[in-house]
């Protein structure tokens, strides 16, 4: 009875052994066949969403290639390409672009080797050298001019460097584009940048995708998209070990605060991007009024020295002032390069003094600038002041006055009394003794002896001790202006007739036993007039040097 009860009781412990062992049998194939099954859709899965990735950045490669009109075919075209992703990336875009588009380019690729990186070098230059030729692209490697290791501004001086080998190279190959591999996220990274250091609205647009013949074709592509278009064309890179170091700010900003603003925006990069676009529309238009308004309100410029109508910017808006200021001191074609680099605080400085600032007021600015208010112009300049030295003017001669850019002639001229002129309108003159400008020997001399513009003028010889003298302005100086009947301070002189303060140390003064006789250009002084009785007449003419020819000087 027992054997018969164990007997049934093995028969049952058998069945649920086996019942057990099928079920984990059947439950160990059913999860490795799901798993096989899953790993075959992940598998799939992710083939097509770098695949649709992969024609994503085709596509937007394409569009701004056609947007922003950086090419339209038979151009011959530098690629700036280091090996890492986003050049590599670039590189392999711009081959797949030209057939997508049907535009043949002729492409180089360029390695320019920073002298920085010995033992990395080699590496990259292999990698691009390989991929260059697998994509029939040529290839070129150009060392910067100089060793920056320690250059206490790197980043700046490598920018700069870099960017003359590019333009260099360019006119080399002959290529009338250079493309560069900046992409969206260090578009976001630059607005970043110059918002922490400060900057106008020039500095928030960010990096423009167009400038002169550098073309951004990749800057719409974020980083992510680029590492999965090499992921799904099979494409590998090199690795800069400088873009991991935490010593640049624009890598502190990449790899600890954007990922920070993340946790606040996911978007960030996008958000940036998409501001820099709009603030980059508005600064163009911006700029294009700024160009309008600066045309209307320079009055003259030199390499040294810009005058500007500043009446007109008193009541314009502040913001379309600092830009006038900024473009004016920037130069034009014929006047190449930037004429002074001031700073923003500088600039509002030279704001508040067209703003709030009297006749004759300045500011003193870095590297011996000065911005001068004057009575209708500002002008900016580094000129320094003129300061004429004493010379001597023997009568007759002539004296060179190179300061003033002037030479002033002496002569004598025979006695007039009871000579009769006609003046300007017709008038007989009988009397000389009231306006010098009408002082002559006789009527045929009349035209040698003076002009309008009162750069002629004579005196009685016999109230005059010679040798006369050509001097420079002196503090307390003062005169009898002809017609004005007293004396005058000659700063008051200088100000009634509207003489900027930075201007009157280049006038000219003749002088006579210490006396002023001639305030070169302007008038004459009423104690050494001719009159009626004079018998001899001192003639005194100024020309400027640069109207003297080889015939007439």
């Amino acid at each position: 009875m027992v054997r018969d009860i164990n007997k049934d009781e093995s028969k049952r412990v058998n069945k649920d052994a086996s019942q057990n062992l099928s079920k984990d049998v059947s439950q160990n194939v059913s999860k490795d066949v799901s798993q096989n099954v899953s790993k075959d859709v992940s598998q799939n899965v992710s083939k097509d969403v770098s695949q649709n990735v992969s024609r994503k950045v085709l596509e937007k490669v394409t569009s701004t290639i056609r947007d922003y009109a950086m090419l339209s075919g038979g151009e011959t075209v530098l690629v700036g390409f280091s090996g890492g992703p986003d050049s590599t990336a670039l590189l392999h875009l711009l081959t797949l672009v030209a057939k997508r588009l049907s535009i043949p380019l002729f492409l180089y690729a360029i390695y320019v080797d920073h002298l920085l990186r010995p033992g990395e070098t080699p590496g990259e230059i292999s990698f691009c050298e390989d991929l260059c030729r697998r994509l029939d692209v040529n290839f070129i490697t150009k060392p910067l001019k100089e060793h920056l290791k320690g250059h206490p501004n790197l980043q700046a001086r490598l920018r700069e460097l870099r960017y003359e080998t590019f333009e260099e190279t360019a006119v080399g190959v002959g290529a009338s584009k250079v493309a560069l591999a900046h992409n969206k996220d260090d578009q976001a990274e630059s607005v970043i940048i110059n918002f922490l250091r400060g900057s106008s609205l020039a500095g928030l647009a960010g990096i423009p995708p167009v400038r002169g013949k550098f073309i951004r074709p990749i800057i719409d592509v974020t980083r992510s998209e680029i590492e999965d278009y090499l992921a799904f064309n099979s494409l590998g890179s090199m690795l800069d070990s400088s873009n991991l170091k935490t010593d640049y700010l624009r890598n502190r900003i990449r790899h600890t605060l954007l990922p920070v603003l993340r946790q606040y925006n996911p978007g960030i990069v996008d958000t940036l991007a998409r501001n820099a676009a709009v603030i980059r529309d508005d600064n163009e238009f911006l700029e294009l009024e700024t160009v309008k308004k600066t045309m209307t309100l320079i009055s003259r410029r030199t390499q040294s020295k810009v005058e500007l109508f500043h009446m007109p910017m008193k009541t314009m808006k502040t913001c379309l002032v600092r830009r006038v200021i900024k473009l004016a001191l920037k130069g034009d074609s014929k006047h190449s390069g930037a004429l002074w680099e001031i700073g923003f605080a500088h600039v509002e400085e030279i704001v508040k003094l067209i703003k709030h600032g009297a006749h004759g007021d300045r500011v003193y600015l870095p590297n011996g600038i000065r911005a001068i208010l004057g009575y209708s112009t500002l002008s900016i300049t580094t000129e320094p002041p003129v300061v004429i030295t004493d010379r001597v003017l023997d009568v007759p001669g002539e004296v060179v006055v190179g300061e003033a850019g002037v030479i002033i002639k002496a002569g004598i001229k025979a006695g007039i009394k009871d000579a009769v002129l006609n003046d300007a309108t017709g008038d007989t003159i009988t009397d000389l003794s009231n306006d010098f400008s009408t002082m002559a020997a006789d009527k045929r001399d009349r035209d040698a002896c003076f002009d309008t513009d009162r750069l002629a003028v004579c005196f009685d010889l016999d109230t005059l001790s010679l040798p006369l003298y050509v001097r420079g302005r002196r503090p307390g100086d003062y005169f009898y202006p002809l017609g004005f009947g007293r004396r005058k301070k000659l700063q008051d002189f200088f100000v009634d007739e509207k003489v900027p303060r930075d201007e009157r140390g280049a006038i000219p003064l003749v002088v006579s036993g210490g006396e002023i006789v001639w305030v070169c250009g302007m008038r004459g002084d009423d104690r050494f007039k001719v009159t009626n009785n004079t018998r001899k007449l001192v003639q005194l003419r100024m020309l400027h040097t640069k109207m003297i020819s080889p015939k007439t000087g």
